[in-house]
């Protein structure tokens, strides 16, 4: 699975959890945070979980998040867009190996 816009590596999903998945792995670090993701298959066939842990100093913090698999995907580009819908803050990333070698940035006016 190519997640899109947050790592800059292809992630191994597998109906029963088994290798080749991927399972956690650490896309990047700093002195101040450490963040691990993991992608699981959902039940439901459609999904793929996203759980992340991210901890800085003592606290830890997890979270998780449902990536709908139930259509082709079409570009990495559509994935972020279709994400940022749902936020004011707009973010456009470009990653390698090393991390984010371009970006953009700006907050949208929420309508109510």
């Amino acid at each position: 699975m190519d997640t899109g816009y947050h790592i800059a590596k292809p992630v191994v999903v597998m109906e029963d959890s088994c290798e080749p998945e991927t399972g956690w792995f650490q896309p990047d670090a700093t002195n101040a945070v450490n963040k691990w993701y993991k992608y699981e298959w959902h039940s439901s066939g459609n999904y793929v979980t996203w759980r992340s842990k991210t901890t800085k100093g003592e606290q830890t913090v997890e979270e998780s998040a449902l990536i709908y698999i139930g259509r082709v995907f079409r570009s990495t580009a559509d994935t972020t867009e279709r994400r940022n819908l749902l936020y004011p803050f707009k973010s456009w990333l470009k990653r390698d190996e090393n991390g984010v070698t371009g970006s953009s940035f700006l907050w949208c006016q929420q309508w109510t």
